[in-house]
């Protein structure tokens, strides 16, 4: 039995316009969706030449038409329709992506701008049809526009169905490589920030097991020489003769090192208080010359004996609401500072008063810091040089920052390498009512 006209129209009706795998084909390979549309389109166009057919995309909230593929349309009509009319969509886009709707004859007669392009470019009649997901949602528009006023075929009308959804195919292909390229992106950032958040901990670990070697040497050392002082004080005692003399000075040596665990058991309270935000502060009225001086007088002998010159010049009287106990710590730390790291140069103390503020300043002509190091100096842990050559927790200038702050005043340093350093203090001296949290470097 010979097959049918309406035969070979049916099956020719069945048989997709494109091969779907060479499609995916194309995309995989990298091509342009806008180039495999225009070809999914072109082919309809063979098959009816008297169709102009154009796809647009749908994007954005609210959704505007975007003309992505155009093979033969008159660029005056494409971008008319690319243009969108009142919000984005051209008359009949909107109804074309109604629910249950398939193929929509349109003549947007009721569009005045449309008509008047349709009888320009004699184009009658015009077709939509929505471009669906598998869920039903939109992702664009199928617009063929017809230069005889005749309906479309049924086999045509199923050709077009079949461009429709190897469109749909190709642009849910094209979102779904985008949305692996985006998730590739995002996770290469999630691993990028994951390495720097494990390097942050590796180096806050070693920075905290650095702080208790350091912690542990610097309280040893003290202590040895308390244990020697005392087991020596304690032979002289059993001893028949006993030079009064020799005692007293063993008693103050011993003295000297109980005095030195005090200050570094206080450190580390401080510290603890200061990383916990719970840094106590007692305002009252307090001359900061008063506090220089009586801070110069407690370092005068381990800088004579450095054989490092302390020059100090102090204004009259510069008063203001601080905590006397926390800015001595400041300036002796400051001090100590200097002549650590002076070289045994001179260090010159300068304190002098504005109306509003009491200004410290602290000169040193030693090994210098350098520009890179000079913000990481005043953060926990934080240290220009190797802890092997200079001892100490390696905090005090952080500490120091952290009372400044709490005071509501500044410290900054000038300084190059092997041209000394410049530690300047800026304290208001009324203190303000409210002062923003501390921030603690982890």
């Amino acid at each position: 039995m010979m097959p049918t006209n309406d035969d070979q129209a049916g099956a020719a009706a069945l048989k997709p316009p494109v091969d779907p795998d060479m499609l995916m084909a194309k995309l995989a390979r990298g091509m342009p969706l806008p180039e495999v549309l225009a070809a999914v389109l072109r082919t309809l166009e063979r098959e009816a030449p008297d169709l102009l057919v154009a796809l647009y995309l749908l994007e954005g909230s609210p959704p505007k038409s975007v003309l992505v593929a155009a093979p033969r349309l008159s660029p005056i009509v494409a971008a008319y329709f690319a243009s969108g009319a009142q919000g984005g969509l051209p008359a009949g886009f909107a109804a074309a992506c109604e629910p249950g709707v398939n193929l929509l004859e349109a003549p947007l007669v009721e569009d005045l701008a449309w008509h008047s392009l349709a009888q320009t470019h004699s184009l009658p009649r015009s077709w939509m049809l929505a471009v669906r997901a598998y869920d039903g949602r939109p992702l664009g528009l199928l617009v063929l526009h017809g230069r005889q006023p005749s309906e479309l075929s049924q086999v045509l009308r199923d050709r077009v169905r079949w461009a429709s959804q190897l469109a749909a195919l190709a642009i849910l292909r094209h979102l779904a490589e985008l949305d692996r390229v985006a998730l590739r992106a995002n996770l290469t950032q999630e691993r990028i920030e994951s390495d720097a958040l494990s390097l942050e901990l590796q180096q806050a670990a070693r920075a905290r097991e650095e702080f208790l070697c350091i912690a542990a040497h610097e309280l040893r050392t003290p202590l040895a020489a308390l244990m020697l002082q005392a087991d020596s004080a304690a032979r002289m005692l059993r001893r028949e003769s006993l030079d009064p003399n020799r005692l007293r000075t063993k008693v103050g040596d011993i003295q000297t090192q109980v005095d030195r665990l005090k200050h570094l058991v206080e450190d580390l309270l401080d510290q603890s208080q200061a990383v916990e935000g719970n840094l106590k502060l007692d305002i009252a009225r307090v001359d900061l010359v008063n506090v220089t001086q009586q801070a110069a007088a407690q370092v005068a002998d381990a800088y004579r004996r450095a054989h490092c010159e302390l020059r100090v010049r102090l204004a009259g009287q510069v008063e203001g609401d601080w905590d006397g106990l926390r800015l001595a710590q400041v300036v002796h730390h400051l001090l100590v500072n200097a002549l650590k790291y002076g070289r045994s140069k001179p260090v010159d103390v300068w304190v002098q008063g504005t109306p509003d503020s009491g200004i410290l300043v602290v000169t040193d002509r030693g090994m210098g810091i350098a520009s890179s190091a000079q913000r990481r100096i005043f953060q926990r842990f934080g240290r220009a040089v190797s802890e092997t050559h200079f001892g100490g927790f390696g905090n005090s200038l952080w500490m120091s920052k952290m009372i400044i702050d709490a005071l509501g005043g500044s410290i900054t340093v000038q300084s190059e390498i092997d041209a000394g350093a410049i530690f300047t203090v800026v304290l208001p001296r009324q203190r303000r009512r409210y002062f923003a949290p501390l921030a603690i470097d982890p």
